[in-house]
């Protein structure tokens, strides 16, 4: 109750039977043993925060710093993309301890725990204006059930602000300057010339950084010294050999938003790129190596949080748009306990109320993308001014949308390119969830710290259970036991938040 009455932003403890520690790493590319990158990109380090299960020790600091350092520059960095004014962010930015307390309720370099058996992987890219600390709750829950996550922060120009340290002054971030701070890139959202290009050049990095993580977890688990920037001592928070279960199929890569495209075109990259042909456009900077080709098969769990659509559509990357997801090769077999591998779930404006959304999912986790017909711009406006008001048209547009698919299929299957006993072989290997009462923002950190404003302009309810529901997904599709409480996927009045679509 306190918390809600806090003027503070504050995130929820986790509800699993485990601690939760967590690490800052920064890695020297140099030191992953990876091929060049182009002369034109100018990464040199890799940055990821980790989410673990711990044995805590009492001398471990708890509480990790939500708002990175440098904290002014971080937050005005923020204030800048909600586009107040100056003045503003001057009046914001004097209240005291304001973001600058808000901690991550984890054990700051506690060592993970250790078990006889390997520790489930997941991997996760973030969102526009997101990092490596803004999904930290579901991420965090996720932990707190004993999976160890690794949260990318991009350097692409999708956040806020990045610091890049450069090694002369370990754990502390250098101050922000042109050479050291990437700060966000104002790409339209919109179809316009040359948004397709930018958004692919973002995806190369983000893939590139991707690939680097997952080689920087293969070296960790081996017991390899790989230096940290983000840490005073070599061996803080060291991963035991052997920790992780980084076996070929096993890692599960998660993805909200611009964060959901990002893995999208990771896995069908990948997975596609013998079958590339020599003018086909890769967002590839360089080949996977033969252990991330491993991980990326029909099986491998992917989880989709609002996954963004208009960058799946450049024209570079079409020949990867035609292709299914990996999952729709898995021969009907999506798993061992026959629970589907990839799931999406949306929250509920995301589903009902931003253009394109009732048919881009489609166009997702269709067997033939093509053939999928997408709602445009025009006809989103043409349907929106049936209804009274955005709630009306959000509690009613998918009843008549699936009526009027409904209705197609019985008069002329062909319709839909299959039939109805078809749809249900392949949706097979996929799953889908909807929360209800939630927004967009729900996803990550800001739905949960920011509640009462969130509630008070989109009308999001109980953003700590649609995080709690979210975790549960996410453990289903790694075929992971959660604590099976069914007060956790009831809403508001009895009515179930979490809805099984597919």
């Amino acid at each position: 109750m306190l918390s809600y009455l806090s003027p503070l932003p504050t995130l929820p403890d986790y509800t699993g039977f485990h601690k939760v520690g967590s690490t800052e790493y920064e890695i020297p590319l140099a030191s992953l043993g990876l091929q060049p990158l182009p002369e034109d990109l100018t990464l040199s380090t890799v940055k990821f925060r980790l989410f673990y299960p711990t044995t805590a020790q009492p001398s471990s600091r708890y509480g990790v710093p939500w708002l990175q350092e440098p904290q002014t520059e971080y937050l005005d960095g923020y204030l800048r993309l909600a586009r107040a004014k100056p003045w503003l962010r001057n009046i914001i930015q004097s209240i005291p301890y304001y973001l600058r307390s808000t901690r991550i309720p984890a054990y700051e370099n506690a060592p993970p725990s250790s078990s006889d058996a390997p520790l489930p992987v997941v991997i996760f890219s973030h969102g526009i204006i997101g990092n490596m600390n803004t999904h930290s709750a579901i991420l965090g829950e996720l932990a707190s059930y004993g999976v160890f996550c690794a949260a990318v922060e991009h350097r692409d120009g999708s956040g806020a602000l990045s610091i890049v340290r450069n090694g002369d002054d370990a754990k502390k971030a250098p101050a922000p300057t042109e050479i050291t701070s990437i700060g966000f890139r104002q790409v339209s959202l919109k179809i316009k010339p040359g948004v397709y290009e930018q958004r692919d050049e973002q995806l190369q990095i983000r893939l590139f950084e991707l690939m680097a993580t997952f080689r920087a977890l293969e070296m960790l688990n081996a017991g390899l010294s790989v230096r940290n920037l983000a840490s005073s001592t070599e061996n803080e928070c060291a991963i035991p050999k052997g920790a992780l279960n980084l076996n070929p199929s096993a890692v599960t890569w998660a993805g909200h938003s611009f964060g959901g495209t990002t893995l999208i075109q990771f896995m069908k990259s990948i997975y596609y790129e013998d079958q590339r042909e020599e003018d086909n456009y890769s967002l590839l900077l360089q080949s996977a190596p033969p252990s991330l080709k491993a991980q990326i098969t029909p099986t491998s769990p992917l989880i989709l949080l609002d996954p963004w659509y208009l960058p799946l559509k450049s024209t570079q990357t079409r020949w990867l748009y035609e292709k299914p997801l990996p999952c729709h090769h898995s021969d009907g077999e999506a798993s061992n306990d026959g629970s589907a591998r990839t799931v999406i779930v949306s929250c509920e404006e995301f589903a009902h109320h931003w253009p394109e959304c009732h048919s881009h999912i489609p166009a997702i986790i269709a067997q033939d993308p093509t053939s999928v017909e997408v709602q445009t711009d025009e006809e989103y406006h043409k349907e929106f001014a049936m209804y009274k008001s955005p709630r009306d048209y959000v509690n009613k547009s998918r009843k008549r949308k699936a009526q009027a698919a409904l209705d197609a299929a019985q008069k002329d299957p062909s319709v839909l390119g299959t039939s109805e006993k078809e749809v249900d072989e392949n949706a097979k290997p996929i799953s889908m969830f909807a929360l209800h009462d939630t927004t967009h923002i729900t996803h990550s950190d800001f739905g949960v710290m920011f509640s009462w404003f969130v509630w008070w302009f989109t009308g999001q309810k109980a953003p700590e259970l649609a995080v709690q529901n979210t975790a549960r997904c996410i453990l289903e599709a790694a075929g992971l036991p959660a604590a099976d409480d069914a007060a956790r996927v009831m809403g508001s009045r009895g009515q179930a938040q979490l809805e099984r679509l597919l």
